[in-house]
């Protein structure tokens, strides 16, 4: 179980756990970042990891999967995206967090 203490835990049921996801992947999720400022001969991959980690939520939505995660986005996130400055990049970021998350890939239990 989580720690109830800790302000930003939620309880969950270890036994419901069907992965646990890599901050690289809540990333590639979240953030448009690694395809923007990607190099020429990188751009295939970028692109390629951005749409592997859209189909892997899309599939924990659907199944309706509790995955668990460290508290680690949070921080890459916000160093990524500060909230202070308004990019096409940060509201990306905010459209996902805000929105998709909540109401397009909500059958996700993505316990942080």
């Amino acid at each position: 179980m989580v720690d109830p203490a800790a302000s930003t835990s939620v309880e969950i049921d270890v036994a419901k756990i069907v992965a646990v996801v890599d901050t690289n992947v809540l990333v590639e999720v979240h953030s448009v970042h690694d395809v923007t400022d990607a190099r020429p001969r990188d751009e295939a991959k970028r692109w390629a990891n951005a749409r592997d980690s859209l189909l892997l939520a899309i599939h924990f939505h659907e199944t309706r999967a509790t995955t668990y995660s460290i508290h680690e986005i949070a921080e890459v996130m916000q160093a990524r995206v500060p909230p202070t400055v308004r990019t096409p990049e940060g509201l990306f970021a905010g459209l996902v967090a805000h929105f998709v998350a909540d109401r397009v890939l909500n059958g996700w239990n993505s316990a942080v």
